[in-house]
């Protein structure tokens, strides 16, 4: 319960999409995924992006949005082959050097070890709400947006915990009882008696469950320690992910604007 030559190559169309996305900005409202292009940012990330760099870029707007230089927003993403464990987790794995397989890369959310990279998509969430955190209500606002998002896909989800699955939780989304999608908050202050979140939702996208779950043991394995996870107990259905963007553009902006209740 947080480049390569050919991204580098991009670069100048790039500078051009994020001058015509601030000019749209002044006119628009932030609460497309490519909104954060308008923060001195580098998000959303291109696909294949660096999986820490991507994090780091996260925390930055995150502090970007406390100081009132930012807002809320959301994106789809996908990373190259990697890892991502919580910064608590990685202080009990100790020397994450040990694991040379394929990079881990350390989150500001919570949780415990997926594998992200080919078969698992995610979507970033930052929000801003008045007063304290409010961990179980936003958790249930998420859920709720991600449920009308997957029913305009054709798929009928559920949400709680799946015996078996990596990095479980309460607030899992669950496909014909099968982990779809798993989630994670990060909370913050914004320094004028309000707060920020961040959360991430780690989709599987149709990747190979039995692939999944033994690139993700073999990490706790060379970190002395032993996990085993049931590859029935994940999803393995194939996402669209431009389907999914489009169906998920209108819960997830209600979601970020608050008029979700």
């Amino acid at each position: 319960m947080w480049a390569d030559k050919a991204i580098i190559g991009r670069s100048a169309a790039r500078r051009s999409v994020c001058a015509s996305i601030r000019k749209h900005h002044m006119l628009k409202s932030t609460t497309g995924p490519l909104a954060a292009l308008t923060a001195s940012v580098p998000l959303p990330p291109p696909d294949g992006a660096v999986l820490q760099d991507v994090y780091d870029a996260e925390s930055a707007y995150l502090r970007a949005m406390r100081d009132g230089r930012a807002g809320p927003i959301w994106y789809s993403w996908l990373p190259h082959l990697s890892l991502s464990v919580s910064r608590r987790e990685a202080q009990t794995l100790g020397d994450l050097s040990r694991f040379t397989a394929e990079p881990v890369a350390i989150r500001q959310t919570g949780g415990t070890a997926v594998p992200q990279g080919p078969g698992t998509l995610n979507v970033s969430v930052f929000l801003r709400r008045p007063g304290a955190p409010q961990i179980r209500e936003t958790y249930l606002e998420l859920i709720a947006a991600l449920k009308d998002g997957f029913a305009g896909i054709g798929l009928e989800t559920s949400h709680g915990a799946r015996a078996g699955s990596f990095c479980d939780g309460e607030f899992n989304l669950l496909h014909e009882g099968r982990k779809l999608v798993g989630t994670a908050q990060r909370w913050a202050s914004d320094g004028a008696g309000g707060s920020l979140c961040l959360m991430h939702c780690a989709i599987l996208s149709g990747g190979d469950p039995e692939w999944l779950c033994a690139r993700t043991e073999a990490l706790y394995t060379a970190c002395g320690l032993t996990r085993h996870y049931d590859p029935d107990a994940h999803s393995g259905v194939l996402i669209d992910r431009r389907s999914l963007d489009a169906a998920l553009a209108e819960p997830l902006s209600h979601l970020i604007s608050g008029e979700r209740t």
